[in-house]
């Protein structure tokens, strides 16, 4: 139905957002396992955090033995009860804002 669309788009955002999370995670170890540590924020390519078809911004807090990334909903994808997805160093998922009803399982799986 009709009235099912603008959940299966927020669900498709959030699943490109999941993927860039991801990347940007991958791109964070490789980068401290050739230099020994995480990148601070301000030396972090732009185009690893860049979404231009996304509904989210995606931010970085790291230091040297740690980070933290997150996908902040913009535009359609604020209605998301998903909220914010949040992924550290360690791989724990996290959400942030959400619905009382949107678990990081659930937000994370669909």
């Amino acid at each position: 139905p009709i009235s099912q669309y603008p959940a299966y788009v927020q669900r498709s955002q959030r699943a490109q957002a999941r993927a860039l999370l991801l990347q940007a995670a991958l791109w964070m170890e490789r980068y401290a396992s050739a230099n020994g540590n995480y990148p601070l924020p301000q030396n972090i390519p732009s185009s690893l955090v860049a979404a231009p078809d996304v509904s989210y911004q995606l931010k970085v807090i790291s230091s040297p033995d740690s980070f933290t990334l997150s996908a902040l909903p913009t535009g359609k994808q604020l209605d998301d009860p998903c909220g914010t997805l949040t992924l550290s160093h360690t791989g724990v998922r996290t959400v942030q804002n959400a619905s009382a009803a949107a678990t990081a399982s659930n937000c994370w799986l669909r």
